[in-house]
């Protein structure tokens, strides 16, 4: 029997290497899917091989060589499988052999993602998923250490709950009988070299079908109006708000955070005029202009734009101060915010103008919930988030794999990112996540470990150039003599251009110049005599270099206040479409 299989696999493999197909058998009675699934695979590794051929002709600095091992042992696979199908009662074993066909080409798939080193890779614990023991927690981050993640977002402050001990309020239920994990993960998290920054649930308090540990406490602290339940505490309140302040002071002061997530950091949208709002506004406005405001206040109004902007501006007060009180502490703390996408829907709807934050310097960056299985979507919402590409600011958006059709379009998505240059990406969240992506993505995009860009944006740049000069060695070796001539007269232009980095930490103010100096190392590569697909990939590189240090310039500008813009009119329509969280 052992021969037999044998001498099929050989046959197969000498069949793949003629590109012919084994057999042409009709489907076995009961078994047309095992043929669909050969056809299947064929199929993708027609496909893959054309994106090896791509990468080759690109010069890209991947493991081609193993692409192209597993691609053969795929194609092979796929032909044993079709050969057994053709005999009686095999199918259990063809569909061993269509299992290693199909696991052998997700190593070559993975092996032609382009892995960048210098990005965020984060991954958003929800406290749900968080271990519940010392050991759990170690191997947790073991395994995302592994894979190369380097920023780990774990959920600390849900519900009106903590997971640690805290004096504002109760522990959550679920650890009540957990040692301090929260001191565990950033533990192990610092021996990996990863960063901890932990999520909160800024002002939103309560949860259908949990306990009311804060609001049943503190009930004048609500979020609230005639009918609807109080979920949250009011961003209007004072004294709501100082609540929060004297949270993340705790959490700040008690341990070795490495920066903050802002989750709920806005208003309910169900309760977008609450009782405190309106109490508040209306003697702010009587003690301006004599007189109570009209009830309810004339849409499409003057009066309307002051009303969303004074309702805007309680959330920034809390954004502003914790900013202040974190930066106090350590003057690079990171403080980033969960928003929503679309800046009418998320002004307009849930009073969060991001914007008017990072051009304050109040976050370092926001990460926008862009929870989509389509790059076409991730497009079209990049557009916005980023004011089509001209913002400068970091930008780590997160990604919702809860609603992916697949388990591989995490990987696709994360090369979208990178065609974009974004600078990295958070994962929504690990409850959600299936822990075997970790091998595909520790083989793919996250093969090379990263630098942090929002740690040192020069540091990233330099990291990001250098992978550009290591790349224009592959065209040196590769290319054709002119080609190799070009690509040595550009390796040394950059590697003259990287050198002039500062390795010290410190602000960096020669940004135009850099810009000014890749540009023009573009505009060289646009015309040598390479193939169209290598002087594309050259181009990109730079690109994300050129974006990194306009991040950099952007936050060496921010010196001064910079007052909100008007409001949006209206709620886009397209942006409020489909749900947002």
């Amino acid at each position: 029997m052992i021969r037999k299989y044998l001498a099929l696999a050989v046959t197969a493999l000498l069949l793949a290497g003629t590109g012919g197909p084994a057999f042409a058998a009709p489907p076995a009675k009961g078994a047309p899917e095992l043929y669909d699934a050969v056809r299947n695979g064929r199929a993708a590794v027609t496909r893959t091989e054309a994106k090896l051929n791509e990468a080759k002709a690109a010069f890209l600095d991947v493991p081609v060589s193993r692409a192209a091992v597993s691609l053969s042992l795929a194609r092979m696979s796929y032909d044993t499988a079709s050969l057994l199908l053709s005999l009686d009662d095999q199918r259990g074993e063809a569909r061993k052999w269509l299992a290693r066909g199909d696991r052998y080409l997700k190593e070559a798939a993975m092996s032609l993602v382009p892995s960048r080193g210098a990005e965020v890779r984060g991954m958003l614990i929800d406290a749900g998923s968080l271990p519940k023991t010392e050991a759990g927690v170690i191997a947790l981050v073991e395994k995302l250490a592994t894979a190369n993640f380097n920023v780990l977002v774990p959920e600390v402050y849900r519900r009106g709950y903590t997971i640690y001990s805290s004096r504002y309020t109760e522990r959550d239920p679920e650890f009540a009988k957990a040692p301090d994990l929260l001191r565990v993960l950033i533990r192990e998290a610092h021996k990996h070299g990863m960063e901890v920054h932990p999520w909160i649930w800024t002002f939103r308090a309560k949860s259908p079908g949990f306990g009311n540990p804060l609001l049943g406490r503190l009930p004048a602290l609500a979020s609230r109006t005639e009918g609807k339940e109080a979920r949250f505490l009011s961003a209007a309140s004072p004294q709501a708000r100082e609540y929060v302040y004297r949270l993340v002071e705790e959490l700040a002061d008690g341990y070795e955070i490495d920066g903050l997530l802002l989750d709920y950091i806005r208003y309910d949208e169900e309760i977008p005029e609450d009782d405190i709002s309106k109490t508040q506004f209306a003697l702010e406005y009587q003690a301006r202009h004599g007189a109570m405001p009209p009830d309810p206040i004339p849409k499409n109004s003057p009066l309307m734009v002051e009303w969303q902007l004074w309702r805007e501006q309680q959330v920034n007060l809390a954004v502003q101060e914790i900013s202040r009180l974190l930066k106090a502490r350590h003057p690079r703390f990171p403080i980033a915010a969960a928003v929503f996408r679309g800046e009418a829907y998320s002004r307009l709807v849930k009073m969060q103008n991001w914007r008017h934050w990072s051009n304050n310097d109040w976050i370092d960056w926001p990460s926008p919930m862009l929870y989509t299985a389509k790059n076409q979507d991730l497009s079209m919402w990049l557009d916005w988030e980023t004011d089509k590409h001209t913002r400068p600011n970091l930008i780590y958006p997160i990604l919702g794999v809860h609603r992916f059709a697949s388990p591989d379009n995490l990987v696709q998505e994360l090369e979208h990112l990178n065609d974009e240059n974004t600078a990295g990406s958070m994962i929504f969240a690990l409850a959600h996540f299936d822990m075997a992506l970790l091998d595909d993505l520790r083989a793919g995009p996250f093969r090379e470990p990263a630098t942090l860009p929002h740690r040192n944006l020069v540091r990233a740049t330099r990291k990001t150039l250098a992978q550009a000069s290591y790349y224009l060695g592959r065209v040196f070796a590769q290319g054709d003599f002119e080609a190799a001539a070009t690509a040595h007269m550009l390796h040394e232009e950059l590697v003259k251009v990287t050198r002039n980095l500062p390795l010290h930490e410190g602000p960096y103010y020669q940004n135009d110049a850099l810009i000014e100096r890749l540009r023009s190392l573009q505009a060289l590569a646009d015309v040598a005599p390479w193939p169209a697909a290598a002087r594309k990939e050259f181009k990109h590189r730079l690109d994300y270099a050129v974006a990194l240090i306009r991040a950099n310039k952007f936050r060496l500008e921010r010196t001064r206040y910079v007052p909100p813009v008007m409001p949006p009119i209206k709620v886009d329509e397209e942006q409020h479409k489909g749900p947002q969280d």
